[in-house]
């Protein structure tokens, strides 16, 4: 089925749909993988989640410095083991 054979979405349902999804990510809470510190106004808490929140997960700003870190500590290693 070729794209002209699709059906359009008529303009105020593509408003709806549009809003809505605006509205599901106001309602996401992002929680830290790590320490699970959860971002509120560009700051990292620690906070109780309840149940029915919907969480999206990330580093905060700390976690990641040190996972990089880790990171690059491993890589350093495993190229030291190549060349011996």
């Amino acid at each position: 089925m070729g794209v002209e054979n699709l059906p359009l979405i008529p303009q105020e349902n593509m408003q709806s749909l549009s809003q809505k999804n605006v509205e599901e990510k106001e309602e996401m809470i992002t929680q830290c993988c790590v320490c699970h510190r959860v971002k509120v106004s560009n700051r990292w808490k620690l906070r109780p989640i309840k149940p029915n929140d919907k969480i999206t997960s990330t580093y905060c700003p700390k976690c990641l410095s040190e996972e990089d870190s880790k990171m690059r500590d491993r890589i350093a290693y495993e190229e030291q083991l190549q060349t011996d």
